[in-house]
C-alpha cells in the first residue's frame, strides 16, 4: 500500500506497512483504509456543528 499524498523527502515516497493478526485479507485492509477517512470527516463535521451552535460550552446550573 502506498500513501497518496505522503511527504516524499529526498528519496521519494516511503511505503506504508500494514499488518494484521486477525486474518484480514488485502481487500479487508483496503476497505478499512477507505472507510477511516470518511468516518473522520463525519466526526469532524459533527464537532464543527456542535461548536457553531454552542453545544460544547459548559452550562451553569442552579442547585
Amino acid at each position: 500500500m502506498w500513501p497518496g499524498a505522503a511527504p516524499g523527502g529526498p528519496f521519494g515516497t516511503k511505503p506504508l506497512w500494514s499488518w494484521s493478526r486477525t486474518g484480514a485479507t488485502e481487500r479487508d485492509i483496503d476497505r478499512c483504509c477507505q472507510v477511516f477517512p470518511r468516518r473522520f470527516d463525519i466526526e469532524e463535521t459533527f464537532r464543527m456543528l456542535k461548536q457553531t451552535f454552542g453545544w460544547t460550552r459548559p452550562r451553569l446550573r442552579d442547585y
